[in-house]
């Protein structure tokens, strides 16, 4: 014999003290909740001696009137504080603005600071309270590193010149190359490719920086917006196959340096173009596009000494001015690539 569910017929009195049970236990749970407080602002690295503004949305109030008190300190002492008041936009939690003057930063220097905000009631009660590490760096990426700079021998191939001005504002030594066929005249150095080509507009290029690399010259290429790479190592790829080859997420930067920000940068993600593995007339290759897909980050590392790939995705030459990460993990790409070549000189 089937077996077939039977339906409990609740009559209407029961419906409606059933449903006034749900209210009520809905209404003293919205009550326990504990306010929150949650920062807009995602990146923790910043230039040191600038006016900063960093916003906090308070949530969870439920109609209470708070204000906010906030501390800026360092692990010896207190910087700056002051209070502000929470600003309610239409529909949406109430906002507080904490307005802080940073203390600037020598060059070379790091300082470590804390931004507590303590949510209070009338009464000064704390509510909630939210700790948000900075970091403060100076603008200077290169101090006191000229030698070092001119031991890495930079080769500059960047027809647009965007990569060219930063490197001429810095007064960092390069040569100009305009001919893909001189990437390996004379001796072993750092290869830079301006960031924005396209491998599809500039032919030859994604052969030139794969021979490079393999007849021992670290290069790095500065996200790459159009075009295929052939994957090192797979088949049809002339020359020798990396001993290492690794793609990476945004988290790469945070192992290159734990001060940095690796994904929200002051005006926009840190991406700025992304490589997809997929196959072209049986070959795997990496296309580049621009945007938020794929990897931002391919490195091969071949049997040759110095010989090293970087395809580096993040926007550093686009978002140099917006914040410390992007020409602080510049800086630190050249010393991944560059170091090798002087592995005896000490440097900052």
């Amino acid at each position: 014999m089937e077996m077939r569910p039977r339906w409990i017929d609740v009559p209407g009195q029961c419906r409606l003290g059933i449903l006034l049970l749900l209210f009520l236990c809905v209404a003293a749970w919205a009550d326990d909740a504990k306010p929150t407080l949650t920062p807009v602002e995602g990146w923790c690295a910043v230039f040191g001696g600038h006016d900063t503004t960093w916003h906090f949305t308070a949530d969870g109030l439920g109609g209470k009137k708070a204000h906010v008190s906030w501390v800026l300190a360092s692990s010896e002492r207190t910087v700056a504080r002051g209070d502000v008041d929470l600003a309610t936009p239409d529909g949406k939690p109430p906002v507080a603005t904490v307005p802080v003057t940073l203390p600037p930063v020598k060059p070379g220097a790091l300082l470590g600071l804390t931004l507590k905000v303590t949510l209070l009631d009338d009464a000064n009660a704390v509510l909630a309270d939210y700790t948000k590490p900075l970091w403060l760096f100076p603008p200077e990426i290169f101090v006191q590193q000229t030698e070092w700079l001119k031991g890495l021998n930079l080769r500059l191939y960047d027809p647009d010149g965007a990569t060219a001005k930063r490197l001429d504002a810095l007064e960092i030594p390069y040569k100009a190359v305009g001919n893909l066929e001189a990437f390996t005249d004379g001796d072993p150095g750092v290869i830079i490719i301006g960031e924005g080509l396209s491998f599809t507009d500039y032919r030859g290029l994604s052969d030139a920086i794969t021979k490079a690399a393999t007849a021992g010259f670290p290069v790095l290429c500065l996200a790459p917006n159009g075009g295929t790479l052939p994957l090192p190592g797979s088949d049809g790829v002339e020359g020798a196959a990396p001993t290492h080859l690794s793609l990476r997420r945004a988290a790469i930067i945070t192992e290159i340096d734990k001060h940095l920000d690796a994904t929200a940068w002051p005006n926009g993600p840190s991406m700025l173009s992304g490589l997809t593995l997929r196959t072209e007339r049986e070959q795997v290759v990496a296309e580049a596009k621009a945007g938020q897909a794929g990897w931002p980050w391919l490195e091969c590392t071949y049997p040759t000494p110095n010989g090293t790939l970087i395809l580096c995705g993040f926007g550093l030459i686009a978002a140099w001015d917006d914040g410390p990460t992007p020409r602080h993990l510049f800086a630190r790409l050249l010393h991944r690539l560059g170091d090798s070549l002087h592995p005896n000189e000490i440097k900052n």
